[in-house]
């Protein structure tokens, strides 16, 4: 870090500064990099033996504008909390989460034979990510903190 002699500090008495740089904190936490939190979530979507649109779409963007303290966000497809969480029965699901299903794993036929049989009992939900956020969000901080080292090396 540069330093500097003779700064008139505190009551004019000269000392030893530091010069720390601007930095554009929110700039800087946009632009790092979370190709490897999407990688361990979407591989262990495939590890569970699933292979639809989850795997394909979901990623890990920072967001900086939506609130004072900037967030890592995991973007994922409408349906991941039924994913997840499962559902409970009574209304019928829409057809087309159903078919895109249906598609990945090469079902013909009509949808409305499993929307009908997730209206009357419902599905059972498979929560693999909660058990990975803490290991997920370890990674994000570490990576912020080593973004705000280096923009304050000179």
């Amino acid at each position: 870090m540069a330093t500097f002699k003779g700064y008139k500090g505190y009551k004019g008495k000269g000392s030893t500064g530091v010069i720390i740089p601007h930095i554009d904190l929110a700039s800087l936490i946009a632009g790092i990099d979370l190709s490897d939190e999407t990688a361990l979530v979407t591989n262990e979507y495939y590890r569970q033996g699933y292979n639809g649109e989850f795997g394909r779409t979901s990623h890990f963007v920072m967001d900086t504008k939506s609130s004072k303290n900037p967030a890592a966000v995991l973007l994922t497809p409408a349906y991941t909390p039924f994913m997840l969480y499962g559902r409970g029965p009574g209304k019928m699901p829409p057809a087309e989460p159903i078919r895109s299903w249906m598609d990945d794993r090469g079902l013909t036929g009509s949808d409305r034979v499993i929307r009908n049989h997730i209206a009357k009992f419902g599905t059972t939900g498979n929560d693999f990510l909660t058990p990975m956020l803490g290991e997920i969000k370890n990674n994000i901080v570490q990576k912020i903190q080593d973004a705000i080292s280096q923009a304050l090396t000179i």
